[in-house]
């Protein structure tokens, strides 16, 4: 549902929710700034869970060690041969730990690349109703041709429901696999057969079009004042982006008025090393 008289300021009366972050070791180096914006900006979570593929150096550890924070491996979250997947394995199985998990208790969770910088409070609810914050108009037809493929809907929404972070329900989630398919299993052993790079899942597209089919009710929606910055990395694990150089970055993205900065590194191996 739009509702363009939706402001920042409004008092929230909100239902408990959870956090949850994938982070790639790429981003490790980001996790301290990353994870003092998010807590300084969101209010009234409980929980905040943290899904890495493997355990967390101590030199990364070490500067977040201050956060109580639920700490998982991938593969006890979510077990799945990435390897299976045709197109950016890594990438589409932290899309699916992001779906499928259910490490959070509350029925409504967060979740926020760990490559995203948030500046500003984020409201989540307005009164008992949730917020989806989207990003700037795309029209990604690979994403479309996912979600016709899974879900047998072909309304081109207009707008991406893309902007790095989701608030999903777990009770809408588990719905949404449950109108296609017996399992999550027989989810994901669909989405691995049909995944190239011109039939591609974006977790937040698929999930917010079955939404907007379904439950059109649900949802305010809220467009993110995001800016992305992107480089490629040779190495999987590279932390191309130093401290000083996030700082820059972020107090860019303040003057110019936004309420989060991705800074994207890409990596165009199939399979990582981990």
């Amino acid at each position: 549902m739009v509702e363009d008289t939706y402001t920042e300021g409004a008092s929230p009366a909100m239902k408990p929710y959870d956090i949850f972050l994938v982070a790639a070791p790429k981003d490790f180096g980001k996790l301290p700034v990353m994870l003092k914006g998010l807590t300084a900006n969101l209010i009234g979570y409980e929980q905040i869970h943290l899904c890495t593929p493997k355990k967390i150096p101590p030199e990364f550890y070490d500067p977040i060690a201050k956060y109580p924070i639920h700490y998982h491996l991938d593969k006890d979250v979510l077990q799945y041969d990435i390897n299976s997947i045709r197109y950016r394995p890594p990438w589409h199985y932290q899309q699916f730990l992001k779906l499928f998990q259910k490490v959070t208790p509350n029925e409504y969770y967060y979740t926020c690349d760990c490559d995203v910088m948030l500046l500003q409070n984020l409201k989540l609810w307005r009164g008992d109703q949730p917020v989806w914050h989207y990003g700037w108009p795309q029209s990604s037809t690979e994403y479309y041709r996912f979600i016709k493929e899974m879900l047998g809907v072909d309304l081109v929404p207009r707008h991406t429901w893309l902007a790095d972070m989701n608030f999903f329900s777990h009770k809408y989630i588990d719905e949404m696999v449950a109108s296609k398919f017996d399992s999550v299993d027989a989810f994901l052993k669909k989405a691995q057969e049909i995944i190239t790079i011109d039939c591609r899942c974006s977790e937040a597209d698929l999930y917010m079009q079955y939404m907007m089919t379904n439950h059109p009710e649900v949802y305010i929606e809220k467009q993110l004042r995001l800016k992305a910055i992107g480089k490629n990395c040779a190495d999987a694990e590279a932390q191309i982006f130093g401290v000083e150089q996030i700082r820059k970055e972020i107090d860019l993205a303040r003057t110019e008025g936004m309420q989060a900065v991705a800074l994207h590194s890409w990596n165009d191996l199939q399979q990582y090393p981990w």
